[in-house]
């Protein structure tokens, strides 16, 4: 018989539905983590916009934004509008950026936002520096990215 690694949260899964199922009461496992589905969703978003921005692919990329998206710098003021306006900029920059990446230094999810310290290297525009660090903050509405604000 072959043995399957299982999580603590799984093991205590099943543990508590073998005990229900043979009639015992068994205490929960306090070390096991339920698994919380909205959190690895909103993460799995801003890494796909993370990875398609690496790849430079703008439909992947724009396909995480929602069509009124708007990203703003550290003062609240307002860089970009809705998706053609993403559209321009990024498809420029992505076009002009041949060794553009950007690699998360940190990450961590509160309600409906990701904060990530990224380090973005290889940005190819006319007075820009090729590399630089900033935090983004990351709001998530209705599975898409409605809001960013970029502090550099």
């Amino acid at each position: 018989m072959k043995m399957v690694e299982r999580s603590p949260w799984t093991a205590s899964v099943c543990a508590q539905t073998a005990c229900s199922l043979a009639g015992c009461m068994a205490a929960p496992d306090e070390n096991a983590r339920v698994p919380d589905f909205e959190t690895e969703r909103t993460m799995d978003l801003v890494q796909e916009q993370l990875d398609a921005y690496n790849g430079r692919d703008l439909e992947r990329f724009l396909a995480c934004y929602a069509s009124d998206t708007v990203i703003e710098d550290g003062d609240g003021v307002c860089l970009m509008e809705g998706i053609d306006a993403l559209r321009s900029r990024y498809g420029a920059l992505f076009a002009q950026s041949p060794e553009l990446h950007a690699e998360v230094v940190a990450r961590m999810r509160v309600g409906d936002y990701v904060v990530d310290e990224e380090h973005v290297s290889g940005a190819n525009l006319p007075g820009r520096p090729a590399e630089f660090k900033l935090v983004a903050i990351y709001r998530v509405r209705d599975g898409r990215i409605a809001h960013v604000r970029m502090l550099r």
